[in-house]
């Protein structure tokens, strides 16, 4: 079916390379990662935002597939920044495709940028990234009824990303 969504926020697609580092993901390792992400995904009192750091090698994007995998009930969107994809390390990119994934898991969400669909594609291509995480996720989410428990949002590497033609 046609999403008329997808033709205004132009998300990328992250499957093929989640399934890939998803191979990569050692069953039994990490466990400690996931028991830290299962209990505050299960308590609402623990604050509203985890960050995963880890060197190098660490294994952070197996991790990020395999919650993506077994998770579902609880990534609303993923995002995976790349230095050497200029698509993928572009933050007004990420913050669309974060939008549109957002728009596919929470209907409420989806019907807030509905209504402002027309607006939206008059001005999307000239908003500043910080108008668009305005517009797109702060405005949207805060209009929206209280979600049941913790969800994920996901941005792998963010590192990576660019702003003023910098990482």
């Amino acid at each position: 079916p046609h999403d008329p969504l997808r033709d205004l926020l132009q998300p990328l697609d992250f499957d093929a390379e989640l399934k890939d580092y998803g191979t990569r993901f050692v069953p039994g390792t990490r466990q400690w990662v996931f028991d830290t992400i299962n209990q505050w995904l299960s308590d609402d009192g623990e604050g509203r935002c985890r960050v995963l750091l880890g060197g190098p090698g660490f294994g952070k994007t197996a991790i990020v597939a395999r919650l993506c995998e077994t998770r579902r009930d609880a990534v609303v969107g993923v995002h995976m920044c790349r230095h050497n994809d200029t698509r993928k390390r572009d933050p007004r990119r990420m913050v669309r495709t974060l939008a549109h994934q957002l728009a596919q898991a929470l209907p409420d969400y989806r019907a807030a940028l509905e209504s402002k669909a027309e607006q939206l594609a008059r001005e999307v291509d000239s908003l500043t990234t910080t108008e668009l995480v305005d517009r797109l996720l702060v405005q949207p989410l805060a209009g929206i009824p209280p979600l049941d428990g913790h969800k994920l949002l996901v941005v792998d590497a963010l590192d990576e990303a660019e702003h003023d033609k910098k990482n």
